[in-house]
This record gives structure tokens, C-alpha cells and sequence, in this order.
């Protein structure tokens, strides 16, 4: 679970935000269906290939893929120049707030960077 949320928290970022956070809302949603189409279809092909049987979802997910590539094109300004000139992720034992962020770094709760049994923040 904590490396799903990683994953979703990453591609909200990526998806919600930036300079042209408020443009191009069909095509983010038609990015989000095809992600969320794409990381089903990438498991379902790790189950067919461990099984042994032929991989009949790689040709869908070749044109997933290729249909991401497309609609990405409509976006020309992304991302955020980073000012500093070091960042550091550091993986912390204890917070009342799971993580937070600054200019220099990041700090998350160690359990989601390392999930174990034992975690009791999740």
C-alpha cells in the first residue's frame, strides 16, 4: 500500500500541478484513465508471463503507451526550475505529519520509504 500511494502521490503531482495546472483538462483526464489503464495492464502481464502463457496484453500495452506519448505532446511548459543546488530525501523514524518538503529537501516517514509489517502509521 505505501508504494501505491507513492505512486499516486507522484502522478498527482506530475498531473495536477505546474504551470499549466489550469489548462488542458480533457486530455489530463484521458491521461489519468490511460495511466491507471496502463499499471493494470503492466501486472496483468507479470501474472501472464509467470504462468507461462502467452503475453496477449503487450500489444495493448504498447498502444496505451504510445497514446500517452501523443496526448503528452500538449503540454510545452512542465515542471519547475529547481533553484538550489543539492536535494536530499531523508527518511526519518517519527513525525505527526508523514513528511514535508522545502527547497533543499524532502523528509518522509522511513516506513513508507521501507514498508514493513511492523509499520503503525498505516
Amino acid at each position: 500500500e505505501a508504494l501505491e500511494a507513492l505512486h499516486d502521490s507522484v502522478l498527482w503531482t506530475y498531473h495536477s500541478t505546474g504551470p499549466e495546472a489550469n489548462q488542458h483538462n480533457q486530455e489530463r483526464k484521458q491521461v489519468k484513465e490511460l495511466i491507471t489503464k496502463r499499471e493494470a495492464l503492466k501486472k496483468k502481464l507479470l501474472l501472464e508471463k509467470a504462468q507461462g502463457k502467452a503475453a496477449s496484453t503487450e500489444d495493448e500495452l504498447k498502444d496505451v503507451r504510445s497514446r500517452l506519448k501523443q496526448l503528452m505532446k500538449v503540454w510545452t511548459n512542465t515542471g519547475y526550475k529547481y533553484t538550489g543546488q543539492t536535494y536530499r530525501e531523508i527518511g526519518m523514524q517519527n513525525s505527526n505529519y508523514g513528511g514535508m518538503e522545502n527547497v533543499g529537501n524532502t523528509t518522509i516517514l522511513q516506513s513508507r520509504l521501507a514498508p514493513t509489517d511492523y509499520i503503525s502509521d498505516g
